[in-house]
């Protein structure tokens, strides 16, 4: 009985090899983890996330955005870039917790816990 168990799974294993001959597969990976893998190496994952915090900021902010460019997210804590001063003044010290509640709320912004403003030029 174990000997045609082995016959049986060697066999199976045999006929997938051919198909995958066949087919041009070599080494058999699956097309997601691939994608996967391009997609980390090349920061389009990282690009992509920020799309979808781009559009909340936009609807948590306000008119106060058109001040503001996002730079990026490190550990939680996203760092955004303000161009004006009392713009800088306003959402850090009295819009921040409106601001990361807003965010929170959003798909894809659940591990926001804190937001860094610093005051520079946009770039146009």
């Amino acid at each position: 009985m174990e000997r045609d168990d082995d016959l049986r799974t060697w066999l199976e294993a045999r006929r997938r090899e051919k198909v995958e001959r066949k087919a041009g597969v070599k080494g058999g990976r699956p097309l997601a983890e691939i994608l996967s893998e391009y997609m980390a190496g090349t920061g389009l994952s990282r690009r992509y996330a920020l799309k979808e915090v781009h559009s909340a900021w936009l609807e948590a902010t306000g008119p106060a955005a058109a001040h503001c460019r996002i730079l990026g997210i490190r550990k939680g804590v996203l760092h955004v870039l303000v161009d004006s001063a009392a713009c800088l003044h306003e959402l850090a010290n009295f819009r921040k917790k409106e601001i990361l509640a807003g965010l929170v709320s959003h798909k894809g912004c659940e591990k926001i816990h804190d937001v860094d403003f610093r005051l520079g030029a946009l770039e146009s």
